[in-house]
């Protein structure tokens, strides 16, 4: 089978935020995680991702250089 040589990860904000509550200790591995506090970990992520824009680090770019 021929391939693009293109590989997409898509990952959510939810599962971003998942991830980051279970390296933290806030969740046990297996534990379900309460919607409450991936919502909260989605603010903290928002909040970070617009510092790191405000300190002009470039995020998303177009093209890979």
């Amino acid at each position: 089978m021929a391939s693009s040589g293109v590989s997409i990860n898509q990952i959510t904000r939810d599962q971003i935020c998942i991830k980051a509550l279970k390296k933290c200790g806030q969740c046990a591995e297996g534990e379900p995680v309460v919607q409450e506090m991936v919502n909260d970990a989605a603010d903290d992520l928002n909040r970070m991702i617009k510092g790191f824009q405000a300190d002009g680090v470039k995020l998303w770019t177009m093209q890979e250089q």
